[in-house]
């Protein structure tokens, strides 16, 4: 039984000391609601770092991404995607703690993927 207790709490702990995933949830104004969200919120896909991931927000024409960890400086981001889509998709702003992106029109059903590079 110990043996099974030890694997246990080690995978817990592995799971646990990952790096940290951003929040979860962009607020997306105009996004629509879906099952499990509300309006205005965009679903940050699982496995999405600060450094990277996908967001779904049909409907919005901005979407804010809260870093989970504090940064010492406001990282450089891209953002790839909407374009394919005839969507003019950018930066708006970053700070070391959120990065904003804006398009237009809005974005469709297709997820949008950001690149963030910080120098901390």
């Amino acid at each position: 039984m110990k043996p099974f207790v030890f694997a246990a709490i080690s995978i817990a702990m592995l799971v646990l000391n990952q790096k940290a995933v951003t929040s979860g949830r962009a607020a997306c104004p105009g996004a629509e609601e879906g099952p499990g969200w509300a309006k205005n919120v965009g679903v940050i896909a699982t496995k999405s770092t600060d450094m990277d991931g996908d967001v779904y927000a049909k409907g919005a024409t901005r979407c804010t991404i809260k870093f989970h960890d504090k940064h010492k400086t406001a990282p450089y981001c891209k953002i790839t995607g909407p374009q394919v889509h005839h969507i003019m998709a950018k930066v708006l702003r970053t700070t070391p703690t959120d990065v904003t992106f804006a398009f237009d029109p809005s974005l469709n059903e297709e997820p949008f993927t950001y690149t963030c590079v910080f120098k901390d």
